[in-house]
């Protein structure tokens, strides 16, 4: 959800679960969602801490506990970790 301070997170009931703050986001998979703030993407669980620091030009969710990642010249997949699986330059 969209607020004043940024983007946040409700859950079914319309609660908000984690506070906006972020300058975008991405639905949740795999118990992370990807999150922007200050122009770099990183990963957060269901209490809104950071599993993954921002630090992505650009992310995708996690399937099958992988995800797609680019950072500068740079493009690949990471572990939920954020150690690369596969990874060469874009």
């Amino acid at each position: 959800v969209k607020a004043s301070g940024g983007w946040g997170f409700i859950n079914r009931s319309g609660t908000m679960v984690i506070r906006p703050g972020y300058s975008d986001v991405k639905g949740f998979s795999e118990g992370l969602a990807c999150v922007s703030v200050e122009g770099k993407w990183g990963y957060i669980d269901t209490t809104g801490s950071f599993r993954l620091e921002p630090q992505f030009d650009d992310a995708s969710a996690f399937v099958g506990h992988v995800a797609y990642v680019e950072d500068g010249g740079q493009a690949g997949y990471i572990d939920q970790k954020g150690a690369y699986i596969w990874q060469s330059e874009k």
